[in-house]
């Protein structure tokens, strides 16, 4: 195998190491009966989905703010231009559409504990009631929105990596006398 080659296969098989958890982001998930709650963990946000036949809505808490995302749930396509109604037993509001996703300020939702949601929908023709639960333990929920992006510093680090071990294997092949 020449050396071009063999930096090719390296860089690629790089790759498909940095880029395989990717790969594992959707499926195998049954859309029967609703999931029970689960707590999000320390890094991440709490977060809740409720779906019907007709929509599947996303919750992310970042602070006192809820981001919601609400996809039809035949095509998963977004649902722009939706009133979304969220009640709990300690606070009731509207959220408001911005971009692809809705946002609704809910500070009386960061208290440690479950959280159980009732969410109106109303899009055009169709309107529906969803049920969740948002579970916020005792982790501090983050205040700037940002997501757990691990997957990203792992596919900078073998890129890194990638390109080190490119120029190791240049500069050998320029002298072959150093080992």
């Amino acid at each position: 195998m020449t050396r071009n080659v063999r930096l090719q296969a390296t860089l690629l098989a790089a790759t498909f190491v940095t880029l395989s958890p990717s790969v594992l982001a959707h499926g195998g998930e049954d859309h029967g009966d609703a999931p029970p709650a689960v707590t999000a963990g320390p890094g991440l946000n709490p977060r809740t989905e409720a779906k019907s036949e007709t929509f599947e809505l996303l919750t992310e808490q970042s602070g006192p703010q809820l981001t919601l995302y609400l996809d039809r749930y035949a095509d998963n396509a977004p649902v722009s231009g939706a009133h979304i109604e969220v009640e709990s037993a300690a606070f009731k509001g509207v959220a408001t559409p911005q971009g692809d996703h809705y946002v609704l300020q809910a500070a009386p939702l960061t208290t440690t504990g479950s959280h159980p949601l009732v969410f109106t929908v109303t899009a055009g023709d169709d309107s529906d009631l969803l049920e969740s639960t948002l579970v916020v333990d005792g982790h501090p929920v983050e205040q700037s929105g940002a997501s757990n992006h691990r997957w990203l510093w792992l596919a900078a680090g073998g890129l890194a990596a990638a390109v080190l071990i490119a120029v190791v294997r240049k500069r050998r092949a320029g002298n072959p006398e150093k080992v």
